[in-house]
């Protein structure tokens, strides 16, 4: 009688495949799962590790835990930071040497601030008010001289001061932006898309993406930008994209930036 073969006996070129389709596929909604397979055995923990720690969030309720075991996240690619309050605040500044690896960050800018310590995020989604102007002195902006795509998803005053070309941002890298604008307060940024389109600001700038709530809004900011800048609505288009809002997850960093 022939003898059944065990997962384990698989090659690794056929198992090892089969592991990561799991691991991924569980990874989106089901991690306690995905947690399981990585303690069946050391082989398959060092397989499934880096991708159930691929995407972090932090919030009040677990950050107790990212303390306790802080080699636990050296994987970590993206990482989700939900507004903290003061206490809770204190400990992921003592705890945001664990996350060495950023490439993508969404969350306040009191978060990021402390996780540009360790790491260098490329992509970023800002959920409160960017002012790259004010960052402090012991922190320094050459710090953020790694991004190329930001997403301004909560601005609630212009990011930086307007009035001349330079400044904070002129060394900076970034490449894409994304900014959110609500109705009521659209008009007041007209003068930082015009130098942002003109290069007076970021002179590395290849795309700037503004979205509005609605097409009535940004047809009528788009018609302002084009009289402002002297260039012409179709060259405008080639830099400056308007449509109706579309809902993006916060997850989503690259969405509507690449």
């Amino acid at each position: 009688m022939a003898q059944r073969a065990a997962f384990s006996d698989l090659p690794n070129e056929l198992s090892v495949p089969i592991i990561l389709s799991i691991a991924h596929r569980w990874v989106v909604d089901d991690k306690p799962s995905l947690s399981r397979l990585s303690r069946t055995s050391r082989a398959i923990h060092a397989l499934v590790r880096p991708i159930l720690f691929h995407t972090v969030t932090v919030t009040e309720r677990n950050i107790t835990n990212i303390r306790v075991v802080p080699h636990a996240f050296h994987s970590t690619r993206h990482l989700i930071v939900n507004p903290l309050t003061g206490p809770t605040m204190d400990i992921f500044s003592s705890c945001a040497r664990s996350f060495p690896g950023i490439e993508a960050f969404s969350g306040p800018m009191a978060a990021l601030q402390l996780v540009v310590f360790h790491s260098d995020p490329r992509r970023i989604v800002a959920t409160d008010s960017v002012r790259l102007d004010d960052i402090p002195d012991y922190i320094g902006l050459e710090r953020f001289s790694r991004i190329t795509h930001l997403h301004m998803a909560n601005q609630e005053a212009e990011p930086v001061r307007t009035g001349g070309s330079g400044g904070a941002w002129a060394s900076l890298k970034i490449t894409h932006i994304l900014l959110d604008i609500e109705r009521q307060r659209s008009m007041k940024y007209t003068t930082l898309v015009t130098q942002l389109l003109t290069g007076a600001i970021l002179p590395r700038l290849e795309r700037l993406c503004v979205r509005f709530a609605q097409d009535r809004t940004a047809r009528r900011f788009r018609d302002i930008i084009a009289m402002h800048t002297g260039i012409g609505r179709a060259t405008v288009s080639q830099f400056f994209i308007t449509a109706a809002y579309l809902p993006l997850h916060r997850k989503d960093v690259t969405a509507g930036l690449v």
